[in-house]
């Protein structure tokens, strides 16, 4: 009696490398077979999972627009290395040093140049056409020394070494109106000629600018004394490390002051900001119960997915399929899902952004790092959403295909 004969191709439909049965040699995954028999409900699913990423997606972004807005005025000064009173802990608290550290730190061989900067946040803004009280941040540096550098603070540096005279944030918030050069105003009630404009924006803190020269500054504020500082930017010479320069001036001078680099004073105001104010812990919390309520948006969707397609599940258990492939095909569901409504996610979290920066006037900006992050929380989200559903389908009984 002779053998019949095998053809390859049937085989190869009887039989997985892997052990299981075959679907008949079918390619398509079935994790993609079972989402194509229901286009209209995948299509709600995917918005369900996008709104949830839009929500990551806007509370990181109010979050890190905190820290962007509050940094945007140390990034403008000028040089490597920045001084402040130990005692200070952000930039809106008024205290202030020795201007003779700093004449001390210019003796230093690498240190090129230092720059005095005095902020007062309370600076009482009067329009002459409102004729409404404001409340303004007054910046007093020597801008022609470049000791800030800001966009259109430049063109106006020679005016503002005359009397009465300031440069006006024209990025401050809407009710200050339309502040452009030859504007008269008060400031703290005394005149002031607005003879330039220039861009820094609002933060959560202060909703306007002023910047003027250090003399005038002290015209508007005679509480405060010319022999202190507020701040300090330090420039260095060419090849000097800020790191080894910084040490040594901690050293050589009396321990009153703290010496940083822009990013470490600006990472202390995000530290300060997050741990110190209910708005950044506030923040926090909106981010993480948007995770949680993702989750569970996220396993009804997949929960219903399971749900209707019980019978599939119990067909790959009939013929063999082990726990492990069948946990897969629900993963995959979950990781298609993720990476389908964070695309629309993204763009709508964008155009969010965008839109509340030229409302608001803070700094929200959409970077590939805050983006990838969003991606990593949307997919995990769904991921741990399936982990349940897939307790499921791993006790689904073939008997309900019968059902």
């Amino acid at each position: 009696m002779k053998p019949v004969a095998t053809s390859p191709k049937s085989e190869s439909t009887r039989s997985r490398p892997d052990g299981h049965p075959g679907l008949g040699g079918c390619r398509t995954p079935v994790s993609v077979l079972m989402l194509l028999a229901h286009p209209r409900r995948v299509a709600v699913s995917i918005s369900v999972i996008a709104f949830c990423s839009l929500l990551m997606f806007s509370q990181l972004g109010f979050m890190l627009g905190l820290f962007d807005s509050m940094s945007r005025l140390i990034v403008s000064f000028s040089g490597d290395l920045v001084v402040r009173s130990k005692a200070r802990h952000n930039l809106g608290v008024g205290i202030t040093f020795p201007r003779a550290r700093l004449q001390q730190a210019l003796m230093l061989p690498e240190v090129s140049a230092v720059h005095p900067i005095q902020l007062e946040s309370w600076g009482t803004w009067r329009s002459v056409g409102t004729k409404l009280n404001r409340t303004i941040r007054v910046i007093g540096a020597n801008v022609n020394e470049g000791a800030i550098e800001l966009p259109g603070l430049e063109a106006a540096a020679s005016q503002l070494r005359k009397s009465n005279t300031a440069s006006f944030d024209k990025l401050s918030r809407h009710f200050f109106g339309d502040v452009s050069p030859g504007t008269m105003a008060e400031l703290n009630g005394q005149r002031v000629e607005v003879v330039g404009n220039f861009t820094l924006g609002p933060d959560f803190q202060f909703d306007g600018n002023l910047v003027m020269h250090e003399s005038n500054f002290f015209r508007y504020f005679p509480e405060q004394s010319p022999q202190r500082v507020h701040l300090g930017a330090i420039d260095l010479r060419e090849g000097a490390s800020p790191s080894q320069v910084k040490e040594r001036i901690i050293k050589s001078l009396p321990g009153d002051i703290d010496v940083l680099t822009k990013e470490e004073l600006a990472h202390a105001e995000h530290r300060h900001w997050m741990k110190n104010t209910s708005a950044g812990q506030i923040f926090l919390v909106s981010l993480f119960v948007a995770f949680v309520v993702g989750i569970l948006l996220s396993y009804q969707v997949i929960h219903n997915e399971v749900k209707d397609n019980i019978k599939q599940f119990a067909m790959l258990r009939a013929i063999g399929y082990s726990n492990l492939y069948i946990a897969s095909v629900v993963l995959t569901q979950a990781l298609f899902f993720g990476v389908a409504g964070l695309i629309p996610g993204a763009l709508l979290g964008s155009l969010l952004f965008q839109t509340l920066e030229e409302t608001s006037r803070l700094s929200i900006q959409v970077t590939p790092e805050r983006v990838l992050l969003v991606s990593i929380l949307t997919i995990a989200m769904c991921l741990l959403a399936s982990v349940a559903a897939v307790r499921r389908v791993l006790v689904v009984d073939p008997v309900e295909l019968y059902h």
